[in-house]
């Protein structure tokens, strides 16, 4: 029987298996390349960084590698732990740190970047979105970005994947904008599904939208990672188009995931 509870506990229940599932996947490292690409375009070597939601690490470590200073957190501890021995195998120091904070809890964060960091999907686990935004606005430096990448409001090859198989609960889940994300040992957590429309809203009193593009219109989610393995080419060949698609405002906002690109106003 599955049962609810916080964003910190269903995490801590993934984070083992979080990197076998998704970053070594092959559908997760197609994905991440994308959000890659537009990182390296918001982040330079010698900024300082503030990432949320940073998971198992890899964005951070990738960052760090570039010689952009991170100061990453997550709501899991179990997630931080990973994280750090990752950097440990990763044998990076000096430019990154890990530790346990909460996304309502940035409030206690007392330095200032040149840029900020939510990769796939954490801010979908906040209700409240605006008092993150209020944060961010008061940690990022006019003219820094902030960079967000989410799960889409929409996404096609959820509703064609669910709904050929007559699961319309889970095909059309996201249109309502609310839905339980179920994860390991049958725990549940709430799931928001904002559209790029409202985020742009939310910040739009201290930051502007200046980019933004869909994450997988055709490279699927991970669910489909074993047909992705059986027909590799096919995998490559849509993470190609996506690098058109994914900029092609007809279709981005179908993607699994969307990046929005902000940038703090300077007045």
């Amino acid at each position: 029987m599955s049962a609810t509870c916080t964003p910190a506990a269903a995490f801590d229940a993934i984070a083992q298996a979080y990197d076998h599932v998704f970053t070594e996947s092959a559908i997760g490292r197609a994905q991440r390349g994308a959000v890659w690409r537009e990182i390296d375009r918001c982040f330079a070597p010698g900024e300082r960084v503030l990432e949320i939601n940073c998971g198992t690490g890899i964005d951070a470590l990738y960052l760090a590698s570039r010689g952009v200073h991170v100061d990453a957190f997550d709501v899991s501890p179990e997630m931080v732990r990973v994280a750090r021995a990752n950097q440990l195998r990763a044998a990076i120091e000096g430019h990154v740190s890990f530790a346990r904070l909460a996304t309502e809890e940035l409030h206690r964060v007392v330095c200032t970047y040149e840029g900020a960091l939510s990769n796939f999907g954490g801010l979908n686990c906040v209700a409240d979105i605006s008092a993150a935004a209020t944060q961010l606005a008061r940690l990022v430096i006019p003219g820094g970005r902030v960079l967000i990448c989410l799960a889409g409001a929409a996404c096609a090859w959820e509703v064609a994947w669910y709904g050929a198989q007559g699961r319309f609960d889970r095909a059309f889940r996201r249109l309502r904008r609310h839905a339980d994300g179920h994860v390991s040992g049958g725990k549940v957590v709430p799931v928001f599904y904002p559209t790029a429309r409202q985020l742009t809203q939310t910040f739009a009193p201290w930051f502007e939208l200046e980019r933004l593009r869909g994450i997988g219109v055709l490279v699927p989610p991970t669910y489909v990672e074993a047909h992705a393995r059986r027909y590799p080419r096919l995998l490559i060949a849509a993470e190609r188009a996506d690098r058109w698609l994914g900029r092609t405002p007809a279709v981005r906002a179908l993607a699994d995931h969307i990046v929005l690109v902000f940038r703090r106003r300077t007045k």
